[in-house]
């Protein structure tokens, strides 16, 4: 299935009324192979991931099968991850399944966290690649500083940060692209890219804070464009939370428009 988005053409993008063809319902399962958790278990249908507590991405339950009797399977879940030490999250897409898990989380006292956008644009002209911007296979170290630094603000110390190893685990648990734009002080913008059948999925986009708005990120993602429709991609989305409006903003100059949202339902939990 595709779907209309209605954003002015913009950098190669979709004109007003242009056809992205991303199947909207594979879109969760599409998002999830673009960053998989480092485990997965099985309840019923649905895929609870578990990536050591690295974010809610790889560490919630993708449901979009059918389960038994859904308390007993939201309960098996809760088991699981307070075996884990974690709370139980839930991703909440547009075919969650069943119908009604959302009001029945709500009922257990579970809380919406990271209301999230997705946008999508069409490829029908691919982008020109642009001098300064490399692409590889794998993230090399300037490129893990540099977004590990903007994303959980860390400076050099966060290299130390048990969890960056958990993060480069995540980064590369799916075959990606990895672009690096430079200037003459070093890496100074980066991004991912996971091409999967005809679309691509952008992630990991981070502008070096002295370096913002100087198009370093416009650079990152049209290069990505292009290699991805090299790669055979014709249409490309992306993610940015509802609180990210310069991201947004960003986004919406390069051509992407608004085409599905979620948000995660995360078990409250109770201060000692």
């Amino acid at each position: 299935m595709t779907t209309t988005v209605s954003r002015a053409a913009a950098g190669g993008g979709a004109s007003a009324g242009t056809v992205v063809p991303v199947d909207i319902h594979e879109l969760d399962a599409t998002m999830r192979a673009s960053w998989p958790p480092l485990h997965t278990v099985r309840i019923g249908g649905w895929q609870a991931g578990l990536s050591e507590g690295f974010t809610r991405r790889g560490n919630s339950v993708l449901p979009v099968g059918p389960v038994g009797h859904l308390g007993e399977a939201v309960d098996a879940v809760e088991r699981l991850y307070a075996r884990h030490g974690q709370p139980a999250v839930f991703h909440i897409g547009r075919d969650v399944a069943p119908p009604g898990l959302d009001a029945a989380l709500a009922d257990r006292g579970y809380v919406v966290r990271d209301p999230t956008q997705v946008l999508a644009r069409a490829i029908e002209t691919p982008p020109a690649g642009l001098g300064n911007v490399s692409l590889r296979g794998r993230p090399d170290a300037p490129w893990l500083d540099l977004w590990w630094a903007v994303d959980r603000g860390a400076g050099d110390a966060g290299r130390a940060d048990p969890r960056r190893v958990i993060a480069e685990r995540l980064l590369t648990g799916a075959t990606a692209r990895y672009a690096s734009a430079t200037d003459a002080a070093g890496t100074v913008a980066v991004g991912r890219a996971v091409t999967r059948g005809g679309t691509v999925g952008l992630s990991c986009l981070a502008v070096r804070p002295d370096a913002r708005r100087r198009g370093h990120g416009q650079q990152v993602v049209l290069a990505l464009l292009g290699d991805a429709a090299g790669r055979g991609a014709s249409a490309a989305w992306l993610q940015v939370t509802e609180r990210n409006t310069a991201a947004q903003e960003l986004y919406a100059g390069l051509g992407f428009a608004p085409f599905a949202d979620y948000r995660y339902r995360e078990r409250a939990t109770t201060a000692a």
